[in-house]
């Protein structure tokens, strides 16, 4: 496994530079590695923010995943109820939501939240 990742780490970094592949467009590995070398602590601080909201999105998800499919299980009305409904929001494309969250919501961390119990509802119920 950890052969194959570094063969694809490889690859992508002769592609970069063979194909002369700007930075801003697809960076070589070396130039990210360079980048997070030379200021550690803003990519960690970062990283910890899209932990967070990563976190509070599963948790949200997973409270209401698993009490909406208990009440499913347990009762026929929200079963009849929810079901039908459940499966139309799952049919939606959560991607597609994104732009429209951010412009109901606002472009702080709520629109992504939101994103990430959409995600990770679905399959728990």
């Amino acid at each position: 496994m950890l052969l194959i990742l570094l063969v694809m780490v490889l690859l992508w970094e002769a592609l970069c530079r063979g194909l002369a592949i700007r930075p801003f467009i697809l960076p070589a590995p070396s130039l990210v590695l360079k980048d997070f070398l030379s200021e550690p602590a803003y990519f960690m601080k970062h990283s910890g923010y899209t932990l967070l909201t990563t976190l509070v999105g599963f948790i949200v998800a997973v409270i209401g995943g698993v009490a909406c499919a208990v009440g499913i299980v347990y009762s026929k009305l929200l079963d009849r109820l929810l079901s039908a409904l459940l499966v139309s929001l799952n049919a939606v494309p959560k991607v597609a939501l994104a732009p429209i969250l951010v412009v109901v919501l606002g472009s702080n961390e709520l629109p992504r939240v939101v994103i990430t119990v959409l995600v990770a509802f679905f399959p728990l119920v």
